[in-house]
């Protein structure tokens, strides 16, 4: 009798389990504990990053250097009958710059960069010549013009330094450069840029003076010299490569310029901040 009452009770307990069980309304996000369903939470926050101002700013990096060039095809003075000059820049020149990766995310070691440059650099002026000019020569310091002294008896000249003047000389450039990141990299970067000067280098040849006297009342000035428009460039093609300690914002800097008429060296001292 007891056997029969002990297999009714499990008969039953296995038939409504599956019901009970089955009318617990439990959300995917609970769990049934102690018979009881406990519902989990989570609030996740997701933060975009935009680009602002600010942000900009703080993965900028603006320098300023000095810079210091060196012409490395600089043509002869001397050329037979002809004195040649091009722009000389003897004093350092200044440069503010900046750079940023082009993307926040990925890819930080590639930058673009920007920059603008400016020095003082020597410049022919024409509206400065002589009208009375017949000529040039070279006294070993200088380039001077000759200028005709009319005389009834004879033509006399008399001399005045070719008017090569210092002017301000403005360079844009933009282009990209890589920074390395890596033990035996830090503090190096390398890259190119485009430079573009809006106010052309000069090429000028100047015809030195070999007609006797007697003929020098037939010269005319503006036959005695040429600017040459077609050997210079607006734009010009720079690599370069600097370094800094790792725990210093100077750095050093060495560059190269090429254009089809031009080749310069130059090295450069900067500061980042």
């Amino acid at each position: 009798m007891k056997a029969i009452r002990l297999v009714s009770v499990l008969l039953v307990m296995s038939i409504s389990a599956p019901v009970v069980w089955g009318s617990v309304d439990m959300p995917c996000d609970s769990v049934l504990i102690n018979g009881q369903a406990i519902s989990i939470r989570a609030d996740v926050e997701i933060d975009s990053t935009a680009f602002d101002g600010s942000l900009w700013r703080d993965f900028t990096d603006f320098a300023f250097l000095i810079r210091v060039n060196a012409q490395l095809n600089h043509p002869n003075l001397e050329q037979g009958n002809l004195l040649v000059q091009t722009n000389n820049t003897p004093f350092p020149e200044f440069s503010f710059e900046l750079n940023s990766p082009f993307s926040f995310k990925k890819y930080k070691q590639l930058n673009y960069r920007a920059g603008v440059t400016v020095g003082f650099s020597s410049r022919f002026i024409e509206d400065d010549l002589d009208p009375n000019l017949i000529g040039f020569n070279y006294n070993g310091r200088n380039v001077v013009q000759i200028i005709l002294v009319e005389d009834d008896l004879n033509n006399l000249a008399d001399t005045a330094n070719a008017p090569f003047v210092m002017k301000p000389n403005f360079k844009i450039n933009c282009g990209i450069e890589w920074h390395g990141v890596m033990r035996r990299a830090r503090g190096w970067r390398v890259g190119t840029m485009v430079e573009y000067t809006p106010v052309k280098d000069q090429y000028v040849e100047m015809q030195v003076l070999t007609l006797p006297s007697d003929q020098w009342g037939d010269i005319e000035s503006n036959e005695t010299y040429e600017v040459d428009e077609a050997k210079t460039n607006f734009l010009k093609l720079r690599v370069f490569a600097s370094w800094s300690p790792w725990n210093t914002k100077l750095f050093i800097r060495g560059s190269a310029l090429w254009s089809p008429t031009k080749t310069e060296g130059a090295l450069s001292l900067g500061y980042h901040f």
